[in-house]
């Protein structure tokens, strides 16, 4: 996905704020700002704020889609922080867009993977069929799960069936550092690419279809 946006504040590392018109031609102007604050004992509050710059409230969906769809990102970069931070990150992103209802699509997916009904802290050791993951569940929601890997190198998954409108749009993310993570992605990538096409078999064709915004205003 590509995301074009005129800077409007650049004050680094604490403020950052942006105007975009992403949801299409005809769309209204949305500003989001990041803001960053120091806290006590080395950490740090990081805030996203949306707004729509709309006449009608045609538009208010949106900003719900995106406020259910931070937490899931802050929650990784909160593990990317805390574990490997500095270092070069290696990625899988590979989805597909199906037609049927969300809950359908999340349990192919988390049953497929061996996570249905997964708990946070839970040890998750793959299953066959899919290339080897492990790890521990580090966030749970109704349609998305995150696991801290071990497997296939060190670093974050996140498995997902999120509503868009319309579609639902499924996939994996992997987010990989350290020795071996370039040669897994390599590896697995095609692998993945398969899977997802196999449990999505009539969405495959519209994998690069343009998805409606999944992230959210949150801290």
């Amino acid at each position: 996905m590509d995301s074009r946006a005129k800077i409007t504040t650049w004050q680094p590392p604490h403020r950052m704020a942006a105007e975009s018109r992403d949801y299409g031609p005809h769309s209204p102007t949305m500003a989001t700002e990041w803001y960053v604050e120091a806290n006590s004992g080395g950490t740090c509050i990081v805030r996203v704020v949306h707004s729509l710059f709309a006449e009608t409230d045609d538009w208010d969906n949106q900003l719900t889609g995106l406020e259910s769809g931070w937490p899931a990102f802050f929650a990784i970069l909160k593990i990317v922080l805390a574990h490997y931070r500095d270092l070069p990150v290696h990625a899988i992103h590979e989805s597909s867009f199906t037609s049927g209802s969300g809950e359908t699509a999340w349990s192919t997916v988390s049953t497929a993977l061996g996570l249905k009904g997964a708990l946070v802290g839970e040890d998750h050791s793959g299953i066959a069929g899919v290339p080897p993951v492990s790890g521990t569940v580090a966030y749970v929601k109704h349609n998305e799960i995150i696991v801290h890997l071990e497997r296939p190198a060190p670093g974050v998954g996140m498995f997902y069936a999120m509503p868009c409108g319309g579609p639902v749009w499924a996939g994996v993310n992997f987010y990989l550092f350290g020795k071996g993570a370039a040669e897994a992605v390599q590896r697995d990538r095609p692998l993945w690419r398969a899977w997802m096409d196999a449990n999505f078999p009539a969405a495959s064709a519209a994998n690069d279809a343009p998805a409606s915004a999944t992230t959210a205003g949150a801290d």
